[in-house]
């Protein structure tokens, strides 16, 4: 990829650099509790929050296609339509 090792990497462009201080933020944000809290406390609160996160990716990812897709095809009369 380079010719020698001199050549320096350029810095990812400025979107990139944006998106992944954003998700750091969020990652902190969800992960870092209020309050000061025992490490077995602190396990406990790290998992709830991991399984909400999953909870709601879930619901974006897997139950809205879902609804949109048997909301369209709901819409066709099943007389008229062609057994596949």
């Amino acid at each position: 990829m380079y010719k020698n090792k001199k050549e320096k990497r350029l810095p990812p462009p400025l979107f990139i650099h944006s998106l992944l201080e954003l998700l750091k933020r969020i990652y902190a944000f969800v992960f870092t509790p209020y309050k000061l809290l025992d490490s077995d406390v602190y396990l406990l609160y790290r998992k709830i929050a991991i399984f909400a996160l999953l909870n709601i990716f879930f619901l974006i990812f897997v139950f809205t296609p879902f609804a949109v897709y048997s909301s369209d095809v709901s819409q066709f009369d099943p007389s008229r339509s062609a057994v596949t």
